[in-house]
C-alpha cells in the first residue's frame, strides 16, 4: 500500500519516538516521487540531523552509493567499500548509514556483495 511522503515520515516519526524505528527500509517509487529527497528526510527522522540532500548526508555521515561509470551501473567494489564503511565505528550521531540511489543498477556481483553484507 503507497502512502504519501509526509503520510509515510509521519509513521516512521511515531516508531522513532516509540524505539520502534527499523534498522533498514526499501524506499521504491518512480523517479517522479522524490525519493532521494525522501531518503534524505528520513535520515533525518533516524539521526535527529537535518540536510537538504543526500550529497550533503554524505559529507557528514552516510555513505551513499551511486550508480557509475559510462554504463551507470553500481559494481561490487562499491558494494565492497560500502561493507567497509558500515563494519567501522558509527558516525557522530551513533548510528551507521547507507543509502543505495537506484539499486536496480547493481551489477551481478554487487548483488551478491550487497546480500552478503545484510547476512552478516
Amino acid at each position: 500500500m503507497p502512502f504519501s511522503s509526509d503520510h509515510a515520515l509521519d509513521l516512521l516519526r511515531k516508531a522513532e519516538s516509540l524505539g520502534r524505528l527499523g534498522h533498514a527500509y526499501l524506499i521504491s517509487g518512480p523517479k517522479e516521487a522524490g525519493l532521494e529527497p525522501f531518503a534524505s528526510r528520513l535520515l533525518g527522522v533516524a539521526t535527529g540531523s537535518s540536510h537538504p540532500h543526500l550529497d550533503a548526508w554524505q559529507q557528514h555521515e552516510a555513505r551513499i552509493v551511486r550508480p557509475s561509470s559510462k554504463s551507470r551501473r553500481i559494481t561490487v567494489e562499491q558494494m565492497r567499500d560500502l561493507e567497509k564503511e558500515i563494519h567501522m565505528t558509527t558516525g557522530p550521531s551513533g548510528f551507521k548509514l547507507g543509502v543505495i540511489v537506484d539499486a536496480e543498477r547493481m551489477n551481478a556481483q554487487a548483488q551478491n556483495a550487497f546480500l552478503k553484507t545484510l547476512e552478516e
